[in-house]
């Protein structure tokens, strides 16, 4: 009973200060400004709305947002991925967004999850401008239920403003992100962006940095998506969800303080709806994470099979 007073009392000393490595301007304070432990029994209508920023369905993608889609119970947020189509696609995910509510330039984007494994099915940790253009757009981090093992990470701008998108995205090897609860983080400051996995450098780049800052404030995303027409989430129903344990973006004081949103509704009483059991891991340290070096990961091109949701932004 001692030691874990112990480790409780450790957990909630470090849980007001982001879990990075001091990489950025050691003379900014670092703020909470946005944060959620998903300890309701729903969605925080003042916090998050279904879809993405510009609707409930994306081009080149095949599932269509579902607000039922998006459980909380538990302490745990789980999105769902359910072969029931509607709205012109063949299958219903979890989408969240931060739009109307909350947006920053500049900080430190971190979310504890556990991704879907189903073959076919993308899980997202994202932010792209409040104005919906596109690019630039920060991927904190991108699993693919084919790939479970591999971790994405990206920055995407326009050359020169105003031309041809370009990505810089780096593919890190990892254990498998479908079998229990991972801590990603990415780090965008004016010299670039840093991603982390569970407490550990992962990956970092200057490029795009000066068009990222163009951008803006971004808002926050959460998502499941399914890219493939053949995928077996249907079939494999233990493995089509994603689950969040919570979401915390903090400020550094550079650039522009963060940006509220308008007020949120109050939302209409509703029943708790049934969660299925939560999965079973011992929760991750969130001690401070240490410098290491980059890892090696390279760009990689893109492939013809793999539709990102974010890739045309719009209905479809």
């Amino acid at each position: 009973m001692a030691a874990l007073a112990i480790v409780t009392t450790l957990l909630v000393a470090v849980a007001d200060r982001p879990s990075r490595a001091d990489d950025g301007d050691g003379d900014h304070p670092w703020t909470l400004a946005f944060s959620d432990e998903f300890d309701g029994t729903e969605v925080d209508a003042g916090k998050w709305d279904s879809g993405f920023g510009w609707g409930p369905r994306s081009a080149g993608s095949f599932g269509f947002c579902d607000p039922e889609n998006n459980v909380v119970g538990g302490g745990i947020l789980t999105q769902r991925i359910e072969q029931r189509p509607q709205g012109g696609k063949d299958w219903s995910v979890g989408c969240l967004n931060t739009k109307g509510h909350f947006a920053q330039r500049y900080g430190y984007w971190e979310a504890r999850m556990w991704m879907a494994g189903c073959s076919g099915a993308q899980g997202m940790f994202w932010a792209k401008p409040k104005d919906e253009s596109w690019p630039p757009g920060l991927e904190v981090v991108e699993v693919e239920g084919d790939e479970p093992t591999t971790s994405r990470h990206a920055v995407h701008w326009r050359e020169d403003g105003d031309g041809a998108p370009a990505k810089r995205e780096m593919l890190s090897p990892g254990p498998d992100f479908a079998e229990g609860f991972h801590v990603f983080g990415a780090h965008w400051s004016p010299a670039g962006v840093v991603w982390y996995v569970d407490g550990v450098e992962r990956a970092r780049t200057e490029d795009g940095a000066e068009a990222m800052a163009q951008g803006g404030h971004l808002y926050t995303l959460l998502n499941t998506q399914v890219l493939s027409a053949d995928s077996d989430c249907g079939a494999d129903s233990g493995a089509a969800h994603q689950y969040v344990d919570y979401v915390r973006v903090w400020h550094d004081g550079t650039g522009t303080a963060p940006e509220p949103g308008r007020p949120a509704p109050t939302p209409a009483p509703s029943p708790p709806q049934p969660v299925g059991p939560a999965p079973a891991a011992e929760p991750q340290s969130a001690l401070p994470l240490a410098r290491v070096g980059p890892a090696s990961a390279a760009s990689s091109a893109s492939r013809s099979r793999r539709r990102r949701c974010w890739r045309t932004v719009g209905a479809s």
